[in-house]
């Protein structure tokens, strides 16, 4: 569990960074177009979002009980996998990446559920 929560956190860091400072190399993979504005908004949800994985990868190094770690990280894959759903219901059919993410999210939804279930008391 330790390790997957490591995982993840080193993820969340990494993306958030790579975000925040090529903010228009990850707008390109998404097929988007930034515009000034665009840039500075996706450096802030990048930032937050790596910001968001040092916490975890702190708390995972400091916490003897993994539990709750992991399932903040399933509450916010949930949260991912959620917007994906939505957008797909009021968007309308999407592209292949969307259902590709939708496809990994539901896997590491999964695996962390297991890893819950492997430990006594699985309370949300």
């Amino acid at each position: 569990m330790k390790y997957f929560n490591y995982c993840n956190s080193i993820f969340y860091i990494a993306y958030g960074l790579f975000g925040a400072f090529a903010p228009q190399s990850l707008a390109g993979a998404l097929g988007w177009s930034l515009t000034q504005l665009g840039q500075h908004e996706m450096r802030a949800y990048c930032l937050s979002i790596s910001a968001f994985g040092i916490i975890m990868f702190l708390a995972t190094k400091k916490s003897t009980d993994q539990k709750t770690i992991l399932k903040s990280i399933i509450f916010i894959t949930l949260s991912f996998l959620t917007g994906r759903i939505l957008g797909l219901l009021l968007d309308g059919s999407g592209p292949i990446q969307t259902y590709m993410e939708i496809i990994f999210e539901i896997a590491l939804i999964t695996l962390g559920l297991f890893l819950l279930k492997r430990t006594k008391g699985m309370v949300f």
